[in-house]
């Protein structure tokens, strides 16, 4: 196997795998909320099933988009966000950071939940996932501040 085929297969294993985990639950997630928007509006057309294919386009344009994305993540480091114009790369950084808040958020919030309401073998796992979801949340906040100042964004004194 030669080192482009090699390096072929890596990306579309990756990607593949990046649909599979990122890409589908975005998209399904994005065309529920999109759904639940169009009937709060009264947009009845969309609630049908013919309506309902633009939805259902945008969402898997967006999801199989964040993907990619996550591809280039993967493959290329946190360098990969910054290609291109300034406002998109711009874009890609709100998107990753929005993101992985996100999901951080959402593992405290299901660790306080088990916290409450579980059992103690689950109470004590959701105290952990808690816990590390706020350490991760804290040390990359800090690594963030750290790679503002050192690229010369900090205030002069």
């Amino acid at each position: 196997m030669s080192v482009s085929n090699r390096s072929l297969l890596t990306t579309t294993a990756t990607y593949v795998g990046a649909v599979i985990l990122i890409g589908f639950p975005v998209a399904t997630i994005l065309a529920a909320i999109l759904s639940s928007v169009a009937e709060t509006l009264g947009l009845e057309s969309l609630a049908t099933v013919p309506g309902s294919i633009p939805i259902l386009v945008v969402s898997l344009v967006f999801g199989l988009q964040l993907a990619a994305e996550a591809t280039a993540l993967q493959l290329n480091g946190i360098d990969a966000l910054g290609r291109g114009l300034p406002r998109i790369a711009l874009m890609r950084y709100l998107v990753f950071a929005v993101a992985a808040t996100s999901v951080l958020i959402g593992a405290v919030w299901a660790g306080v939940v088990l916290v409450r309401t579980g059992p103690l073998p689950q109470a004590v796992f959701g105290a952990l996932a808690g816990l590390a979801a706020l350490v991760v949340l804290f040390r990359a906040s800090k690594a963030f501040l750290d790679g503002m100042s050192s690229r010369g964004y900090e205030q002069d004194q």
